[in-house]
């Protein structure tokens, strides 16, 4: 079935999207518009969010426009619940069938039912983040468009292709450094800034950041532009990975990569910036007491 449907979407890629079409794409488009109504509902519920002393503060000392000072907590829960939700699907498909899925072809032609849908709400997200990007360009900017562009077209691609399934899940596992991310905000949000709660979780968020989107995920990127062009025609192999897949997938996969590389360095100058400037609080202090 995964062979008919990957051949179904080759066809359709080539000789157009009609001509390809196959019935068991059906329910993967009905999952993916129902969490997007979903997700939709969460941002119409809580657009309207409750004040806070930072929501109070005009959008031009905040440096963020009206939209986005208003909609910051929909956006955020939403992206929250597609973090948890796939984050915690992805580990339990990788740990009871990662091994299965990567043993023929090296995690590129073997498919899980489960997986994909979680792909599916991935693909929702994905679409509700881009038009989010596009509205409040001006706000977030290129990174965060690219970020959407990327997730959307990879997981749309492996939904409707039926490959990659084994890598689409470790692709999926950045999303958990997302809930970390969230969660400070909010603390910051809500005037917690100075709670235990706020430091524990800054120290995860650098953390869980730099292991799974970084440590793991650099190399892994590497092994995998090298194992995928291995698979296709054009490096000598069976033709079970498409020159496009490899293509697009290769330049998403390192421009992902590059991307977290540059958030990862804003975070460490976050912390340098923190401690340093407490040490400089510290030794004005000092010096006025010796004074």
């Amino acid at each position: 079935m995964a062979g008919a449907a990957r051949n179904a979407f080759t066809d359709g890629w080539e000789n157009g999207w009609m001509n390809g079409w196959d019935p068991s794409f059906a329910p993967k488009f009905a999952t993916i518009l129902f969490s997007f109504l979903t997700f939709l509902l969460i941002w119409v519920v809580f657009n309207a969010r409750p004040k806070t002393k930072r929501l109070e503060k005009s959008a031009a000392q905040q440096k963020v426009s009206f939209r986005i000072h208003k909609a910051e907590l929909a956006t955020r829960l939403i992206s929250t619940v597609h973090a948890t939700f796939v984050g915690q699907g992805v580990l339990r498909v990788l740990y009871f069938d990662g091994q299965r899925l990567r043993a023929e072809n090296n995690g590129f032609t073997e498919t899980s039912d489960t997986a994909a849908l979680y792909f599916c709400v991935s693909v929702a997200f994905f679409i509700g983040d881009f038009l989010i990007c596009c509205v409040q360009f001006e706000d977030y900017g290129y990174g965060f468009l690219l970020h959407a562009i990327c997730g959307l077209g990879t997981y749309f691609y492996v939904v409707m292709s039926d490959s990659a399934h084994y890598w689409a899940c470790l692709g999926l596992t950045w999303e958990i450094s997302t809930v970390f991310l969230n969660v400070r905000w909010w603390l910051l949000e809500y005037n917690h800034k100075n709670s235990l709660c706020y430091k524990i979780n800054s120290v995860l968020v650098v953390l869980v950041f730099g292991i799974i989107r970084i440590f793991i995920s650099w190399p892994l990127t590497f092994y995998y532009v090298r194992s995928s062009y291995r698979l296709t025609t054009l490096g000598g192999g069976n033709g079970s990975v498409s020159t496009v897949f490899f293509g697009w997938t290769s330049a998403v996969t390192v421009a992902l990569g590059l991307l977290n590389g540059f958030w990862f360095s804003k975070m460490l100058r976050s912390i340098k910036r923190a401690i340093c400037g407490g040490r400089k609080k510290e030794k004005t202090s000092s010096t006025k007491k010796v004074e």
